[in-house]
């Protein structure tokens, strides 16, 4: 389906989305983890140029690419005694504190990542928007899982902080130059830091990585867990969908078409 530009049209986002993260983890659960990983970085790139970086799909598709990095990591670091794959581990660990890293950065800038990054002008909505076709659903609101005004930006800020930390334990220190992650710390602690959630929370000046690495950290938070429900959506989303294509609005379909290989960069990692 992710590899045509001809799959169901007329499904709602909701199940297409959801159709595609299970497909992820069925892949991972079935024990082709290589392939769930490629498959993931498909579907989170293209959710990032179909519906723009910030939107909740986008976000949670990357969390879950995250997710197999640190867990394919952990495969690799338990056989590295025997088969010497500390650097393919190593590799993974890094890949998974750059999404979070990424993450962070577009959270705590209004436009771009920090960077040069044109995502906020290149989204597939953006440029229709530009020949006078709005992207939303039938009622004339965004699709909540599209829509990026639709996130909590100081949950995911301080869930991805936190979430660095464990990616930085595991991977035993920095890939980059400390100076980087000093001014993306202050950046967000500028921006969220006088939060009352934000009370007592540690930023990178207070971690430390000498009692981890090699995959060790505080916490499994971070690894993929599988899943508990299967289901494609709500009773109603599944009949909308059995019903036929949807009146006036966007299908979710952009992400199909703008398919990509995972040989193509991955914008996160």
């Amino acid at each position: 389906m992710w590899n045509t530009r001809d799959a169901q049209r007329s499904w709602p986002p909701e199940v297409l989305l959801n159709l595609g993260r299970r497909l992820i983890c069925a892949r991972y659960l079935a024990g082709s983890p290589i392939k769930a990983i490629r498959l993931a970085e498909d579907i989170a790139y293209n959710m990032r140029r179909a519906h723009g970086p910030r939107a909740p799909v986008t976000i949670e598709t990357y969390e879950l690419l995250a997710q197999l990095y640190t867990s394919m990591g952990q495969t690799y670091q338990s056989k590295a005694a025997s088969e010497k794959t500390g650097p393919l581990a190593q590799e993974y660990f890094k890949k998974a504190l750059g999404v979070h890293e990424d993450i962070l950065r577009l959270i705590v800038h209004e436009h771009g990542s920090g960077d040069d990054s044109d995502d906020e002008l290149d989204t597939t909505a953006y440029l229709l928007a530009k020949e006078g076709v709005n992207v939303k659903k039938q009622e004339g609101q965004p699709t909540a899982a599209l829509d990026a005004e639709n996130i909590d930006k100081s949950a995911i800020a301080l869930r991805h902080l936190q979430l660095l930390k464990l990616a930085y334990q595991r991977l035993g220190g920095w890939p980059k130059s400390y100076d980087e992650y000093e001014r993306l710390n202050a950046q967000v602690f500028r921006t969220f830091g006088a939060e009352a959630k934000w009370k007592g929370v540690q930023g990178t000046e207070k971690w430390s990585a000498k009692e981890f690495g090699n995959g060790k950290a505080d916490s499994q938070d971070g690894g993929f867990r599988g899943i508990q429900d299967w289901a494609l959506g709500s009773d109603k989303i599944i009949l909308q969908a059995q019903n036929g294509p949807q009146q006036g609005g966007a299908n979710g379909m952009q992400v199909s078409e703008l398919h990509t290989t995972s040989e193509q960069a991955v914008a996160y990692a």
